[in-house]
């Protein structure tokens, strides 16, 4: 695959996107994210498993939105960039605001009220916990698939509203070519060729997914077989466990 044609956030800037831009990502360890709320207490003494907010550059193009490393757009040669993570369907997309630190709106009419405006500086995020607002970040949105939920941290409720009819337009536009509906809005050479990359790529992504779950499923059955009457786990489930 030639420089020209690869999947690299260069490519996909230069072929008139959909809408892109520079965002927070909310990320954390699996484990994290996997245990109850009183496990993940004792899991914030290691930091490295703490949640924590990562630059990122959005692309939507085509039928996919991509995620970047954010310091892949001041780079030379960002031939080593790769995508992070699965591309994800813009067909299969809900983007939500989840949260506003410091809405305008608002702030206006408590202040006109006479009364001192506080933005509140946490939120409590679903399988994250309670985590601050990033420090210049005023806006928290969701992207929700039938797989996942991740969350991003926007400076302004405009940014994040430019987000939602960016991706909302480009769920249309996709659901209606599939359907053989694209009208008479021709659709980019570009468009075409990096759409293939993103098909093979999340088509990829996804079935390593389920090899992972299938071999968890697996690994919990044979612990499972190995409990006897309530008496805890046999020798055999034992040596699997250890």
């Amino acid at each position: 695959m030639s420089a020209k044609t690869s999947l690299t956030l260069s490519n996909l800037l230069s072929s008139s996107p959909i809408h892109s831009g520079s965002v927070l990502k909310l990320s954390s360890s699996p484990v994290y994210t996997a245990v109850p709320s009183p496990v993940q207490y004792i899991l914030s003494f290691f930091p490295k498993l703490l949640p924590r907010w990562k630059d990122r550059h959005l692309v939507a193009i085509g039928n996919y939105l991509y995620k970047f490393e954010s310091n892949c757009s001041s780079l030379k040669s960002d031939a080593s960039c790769s995508v992070k993570g699965s591309p994800i369907p813009l067909e299969k997309i809900q983007a939500t605001i989840i949260a506003v630190r410091d809405d305008s709106e608002e702030k206006g009419k408590e202040e006109q009220n006479g009364a001192p405006h506080e933005a509140p500086r946490q939120i409590f995020i679903q399988d994250y916990g309670t985590m601050y607002f990033p420090e210049g970040y005023n806006v928290i949105l969701s992207l929700s698939t039938f797989h996942k939920t991740q969350y991003y941290a926007l400076p302004s409720r405009k940014d994040a509203m430019t987000w939602i009819h960016s991706l909302n337009l480009g769920r249309s536009e996709s659901i209606h070519r599939g359907l053989g509906h694209g009208g008479d809005k021709p659709v980019p050479d570009s468009w075409r060729h990096y759409d293939a990359i993103g098909k093979d790529l999340y088509a990829s992504k996804l079935r390593m997914k389920e090899r992972l779950e299938r071999m968890h499923s697996r690994k919990g059955m044979g612990m499972g077989m190995g409990m006897v009457d309530g008496m805890g786990p046999s020798p055999t489930s034992i040596g699997m466990m250890s």
